[in-house]
Formats: C-alpha cells, structure tokens, sequence
C-alpha cells in the first residue's frame, strides 16, 4: 500500500509539471493535454501510476 500511495504523488506532481510546462511553453507543448483534454490527461496518467504501482507490488511479492 505504500507504493500505491507513493505512485500516486508521483502522478500528481507529473500532472503539475504539465500543466506548468503547457502554460509557459505553449507552442513546444503544443500535444498537450494527453489524450485532447484535462481529464484524459489525468487518466492517463493516474492510470499509468497504478499499473506501476502494481507492477511494483507484483515485484515485491516474487522477492519474498
């Protein structure tokens, strides 16, 4: 469950960063936001977290 908690800080710093990089750079991040729109882009993102999460956890279990 740590991990679960740690991958979604991270997600939400990652979408800080974009939203942060669309607003001074707009025209270097013109694909912005992922998936066409705000929440796309936070599904993707979220979504990516969690199946690291999960990945991680997965890991974790072989090692024991």
């Amino acid at each position: 469950m740590e991990a679960f908690v740690k991958f979604i800080a991270i997600a939400g710093v990652a979408l800080l960063l974009l939203a942060v990089a669309k607003g001074l750079l707009p025209k270097v991040f013109h694909f912005l936001p992922l998936g066409g729109s705000t929440v796309a882009e936070m599904g993707i993102v979220f979504g990516l977290a969690v199946a690291a999460a999960t990945l991680d956890g997965l890991r974790d279990q072989d090692d024991e």
